[in-house]
């Protein structure tokens, strides 16, 4: 499994969740992987269906290590969030699918789309699968 964090849990508009998704991988729900803020990959805003169909499991409480100004359009709160991209969960789960090497991370039109949802270029993984790849 791959670790994310909710670190907010918006309710202006629609329900959604800010969370961060974390270069750590675990088997077990009791081998838990302490999440650093250097091993996070992603923030971004993400509808909560996936959280409230059981999908994504709830395992546990941590503090929330990311600083409240990575947060994902922070700057736009008071205005309500106009302007701020939310993504829906079936995104969020391709990319945390492709960031393993269980999907294609080329797959959708814009063949750097998921490269625009990482916190910095340098977080893109060495060992990733492409279309080309899995083609016959």
């Amino acid at each position: 499994m791959l670790l994310g964090q909710i670190l907010r849990y918006e309710t202006d508009g629609l329900p959604k969740v800010s969370c961060a998704l974390f270069d750590l991988v675990f088997r077990e729900e009791d081998d838990v992987p302490v999440p650093t803020e250097d091993k996070v990959f992603s923030i971004l805003f993400t509808t909560q269906d996936t959280l409230d169909n059981g999908f994504w499991r709830l395992i546990g409480q941590r503090p929330v290590i990311v600083p409240q100004m990575r947060f994902p359009y922070e700057t736009l709160r008071g205005a309500g969030f106009v302007g701020a991209k939310t993504y829906g969960s079936g995104i969020v789960k391709q990319l945390a699918n492709a960031f393993v090497g269980l999907r294609p991370w080329d797959r959708y039109a814009d063949p750097e789309f998921l490269d625009k949802l990482l916190v910095s270029a340098d977080k893109k993984p060495k060992k990733l699968i492409y279309k080309k790849d899995i083609q016959g």
